[in-house]
C-alpha cells in the first residue's frame, strides 16, 4: 500500500490524469445508464436540426449520448439568447442567464442567480425590515433610519429582477391595442407570464409532483429525506437548544410586559 502510495507521488501528473479519466468515465456511465428520456423532450428537436443542416443521420450511439448529456433547459437558454424570446414557454427561463450568455467572459465571476425562486432571498431583508422597524419602535436614531432605507432598496432590487422580464413578456402579450386573441393569462389578476406558461406547458403546481410515474424520484430522495428528519428531530431535542429556545421566549415575554405596561 505504502509502495503505491509512493509511486503515485513520483509521477503526481500522469497520477492526477488517470484520476481524471476515471472520473469522467464514471460520470459517463451514470449519465449513459440513466433511465428513460427526461420530462421534456426538446433536446430531440436539437438531434433533427443536426441531422437538417448535416443532410445525414447521426449514427444511433451518438443520438443516445447526446440525449443523455445535453440538458433541454440549456437549448432554451441559448436559442433565447441568440433569438430572443421567440416562443411564450421560453419566457419560463431566467431573463438574466440569456442576457448574461452574451457576455458570459465579462460576468462569469459574478454569483448571481436568475431563478424565480431567488425572490427567497427576499425573506432575508424582510425579517431584517422587521427588526430595524421594532428597534424604531424602540427608539428611532439616524442609523437606524438609515438601515431601514437599504433594507428596503435591497428588497425591491431583488423584486424588480423578477418583476422587469415579466414587464416585457406583458408589454409583447398583452400590451397591443386592437388585438381581440390575446392570451389567457392577461386577463388574470396577477397577469404573471412565468406563472401561466409553467403551469400550462409543464403542468407545474401544487402537489402536481406527486405522480405514479415519479416514485422512483421520492424513492431516491428518501434517505436524504429520512436523515435530515431524523437529524432535526434530535437537534429539537438537544438540551443546549432547548435553554437557548427557553431563554428567548422568556426575554421576548418580558419585553411584551413591559410594551403592555407602558
Amino acid at each position: 500500500m505504502a509502495s503505491t502510495d509512493l509511486r503515485a507521488l513520483e509521477a503526481p501528473l500522469r497520477t492526477l490524469i488517470l484520476c481524471f479519466t476515471l472520473w469522467k468515465i464514471s460520470l459517463l456511465l451514470i449519465a449513459a445508464s440513466s433511465p428513460g428520456p427526461g420530462y421534456d423532450t426538446s433536446t430531440n428537436l436539437l438531434l433533427l436540426n443536426l441531422q437538417s443542416v448535416e443532410k445525414k443521420k447521426l449514427p444511433s450511439w451518438v443520438q443516445y449520448l447526446i440525449g443523455k448529456l445535453i440538458r433541454w433547459d440549456a437549448l432554451y437558454f441559448v436559442h433565447a439568447s441568440n433569438q430572443g424570446y421567440v416562443y411564450e414557454q421560453e419566457w419560463a427561463f431566467g431573463w438574466g442567464f440569456t442576457r448574461m450568455i452574451k457576455f458570459s467572459t465579462i460576468v462569469f465571476g459574478v454569483a448571481t442567480t436568475f431563478r424565480s425562486n431567488a425572490l427567497l432571498n427576499g425573506l432575508l431583508l424582510l425579517e431584517e425590515a422587521f427588526r430595524t422597524l421594532v428597534s424604531l419602535g424602540n427608539g428611532s436614531n439616524i442609523n437606524t433610519f438609515r438601515r431601514l432605507i437599504i433594507t428596503g432598496l435591497g428588497g425591491i432590487c431583488v423584486g424588480i429582477g423578477f418583476l422587469t422580464p415579466q414587464y416585457i413578456a406583458y408589454q409583447e402579450y398583452c400590451g397591443a391595442t386592437g388585438v381581440e386573441d390575446t392570451r389567457t393569462w392577461c386577463k388574470n389578476t396577477i397577469p404573471s407570464v412565468y406563472s401561466f406558461v409553467q403551469a400550462y406547458y409543464w403542468n407545474n403546481g401544487p402537489f402536481k409532483y406527486w405522480t405514479m410515474s415519479n416514485i422512483p424520484l421520492f424513492i431516491l430522495a428518501m434517505p436524504m429525506i429520512i436523515i435530515l428528519g431524523v437529524s432535526g428531530n434530535a437537534g429539537l431535542r438537544n438540551a443546549h437548544f432547548q435553554q437557548i429556545f427557553s431563554a428567548t421566549s422568556v426575554t421576548s415575554e418580558k419585553e411584551l410586559g413591559k410594551r403592555l405596561l407602558l
